[in-house]
């Protein structure tokens, strides 16, 4: 098993073909795919071993999604509270990440709640196989909550890893984050 990380861009926009070009090089069934945005910092030292670990901890779980600071899925969202939203200090990300990630007993390290979605391509990770069965869509700035409601239709499980929590500028500036999609418009 071998783990990829992709950063998603696409000159044209066509983020999901983007997506499905470079995974369809991807050799095995069993490597895990980690997609990420260009603005996703990860803030712990061994990050891609503690998502390996993630996964292999949940084997009834097949695509994952991590807690974030800024992120227009609530349920990915580290607190509600506004501070850790608009919060530039990265120094308080990194406590919050490192404080999950050296949890007493490692409990919260490789735990996963379920949920029915969506889960975002700001940081989402699955095995190849479960990419065979469901492509992105392409020519859509919802390529992500397509992916994860059709993954879920054919009965694939979802769930957020709680224990990784990453920094995401997420439209940081704009006036209205949450409805500002300018950069995924052709």
């Amino acid at each position: 098993m071998s783990t990829y990380i992709v950063r998603t861009w696409s000159t044209d926009k066509n983020y999901g073909k983007a997506l499905n070009d470079f995974i369809s090089l991807i050799p095995n069934a069993d490597d895990i795919v980690v997609i990420t945005d260009g603005d996703v910092m990860f803030l712990t030292p061994d990050f891609g071993k503690q998502i390996e670990e993630i996964t292999e901890a949940n084997p009834g779980t097949d695509i994952f999604g991590c807690m974030m600071n800024r992120i227009g899925v609530p349920e990915q969202r580290i607190l509600q509270a506004d501070y850790l939203y608009y919060e530039s200090d990265i120094n308080i990300h990194f406590n919050i990440a490192n404080n999950n990630y050296f949890m007493r007993n490692n409990i919260i390290r490789t735990m996963v709640k379920p949920t029915n979605g969506p889960i975002a391509a700001a940081c989402m990770w699955f095995r190849r196989s479960v990419w065979d069965q469901v492509k992105f869509r392409e020519n859509s700035i919802r390529f992500d909550i397509e992916f994860t409601f059709e993954a879920r239709k054919k009965g694939f499980k979802l769930g957020i890893a709680p224990g990784l929590y990453v920094f995401h500028l997420y439209r940081w500036g704009s006036s209205d984050p949450a409805n500002d999609y300018k950069h995924l418009l052709k």
